[in-house]
């Protein structure tokens, strides 16, 4: 697994056209999560925010359709748990891709960590109409429990989430906060992309003591996993989660240490004066995203 950082701020639109309104305003990390769009509107959509994440010094995300990660040489990729069965993992760790996996319970988590991804992310945090999921609301406390169970890989807090309660995944252990709705449905997403920049960056995050990973047999009470698994009905838990459909892109990359044993970091910087559609650098190196 590597370690890297993650911009605390990481919004996730259904759209082009919501990349070019948004990284203009500072946004740094951004997943483009479209569903059951044919292959030739998605390649055009992704190639379209490519273009604008590179020209602002933005990473792009791209959920589900990992082949057009692999074609367009988008250096990041969110998966959810189905796409774990059917993507390549081995052609995204060959091509130097990142992967970013959503979780919601204990199997799941386990599942995620087998692949080594570059981020875990965990939801639905609170009640959302974004997603319709047989999970209910995870709470701020599974946040700290998870980052336990994580250790340094960094962890995404996604699903319900407003600005004003950013702060407060922060500080329970999440390194990134994912919105959707919070920025799409409102009146002004652009002023609020930027309250959502200035609230993230403001948070003093106490220090967690965190072993270098846990085991998830050393998770307490597993007869509490049914609890937090529950079959919510729509109205509780349609969950915002970047969960990716079919076809969502895994995406690893390879040679990744354990943790504690890898202190090198190599910076991953999306720089105009990079290269288009420069791939990640992975290997032995830890990573850093920078905001």
């Amino acid at each position: 697994m590597s370690a890297f950082s993650l911009p605390p701020f990481y919004p996730v639109v259904d759209s082009a056209q919501w990349v070019e309104r948004l990284v203009p305003t500072g946004v740094k990390l951004i997943q483009l999560r479209m569903k059951d769009k044919p292959l030739a509107i998605m390649q055009q959509q992704a190639a379209q925010a490519l273009a604008l994440c590179q020209r602002y010094a933005a990473q792009l995300v791209l959920n589900d359709y990992w082949p057009i990660a692999i074609t367009l040489k988008i250096p990041f990729v969110h998966l959810g748990q189905e796409d774990l069965q059917t993507a390549d993992i081995q052609a995204l760790k060959h091509h130097n891709i990142a992967i970013g996996v959503s979780t919601h319970d204990h199997a799941e988590l386990e599942k995620a960590l087998a692949i080594s991804p570059d981020y875990v992310a965990l939801g639905p945090i609170f009640p959302t109409t974004s997603k319709i999921m047989a999970f209910g609301p995870q709470g701020i406390a599974r946040i700290t429990e998870w980052k336990k169970h994580v250790g340094p890989l960094p962890l995404v807090a996604i699903g319900g989430i407003a600005c004003e309660q950013a702060a407060a995944c922060l500080k329970a252990g999440a390194d990134s906060v994912a919105a959707i709705s919070d920025i799409t449905q409102n009146p002004s997403p652009e002023e609020r992309a930027r309250e959502w920049l200035k609230a993230t960056q403001l948070v003093d995050k106490p220090a967690l003591s965190l072993p270098p990973q846990q085991g998830l047999d050393s998770r307490p009470n597993p007869s509490a996993e049914s609890s937090s698994a529950v079959h919510a009905s729509p109205e509780q838990s349609g969950s915002e989660q970047s969960d990716s459909g079919h076809n969502d892109s895994g995406h690893n990359d390879s040679g990744h240490g354990d943790f504690g044993h890898n202190d090198s970091r190599q910076e991953i910087r999306s720089n105009p004066n990079e290269p288009p559609n420069s791939p990640l650098s992975h290997g032995a190196h830890q990573k850093h995203l920078t905001p």
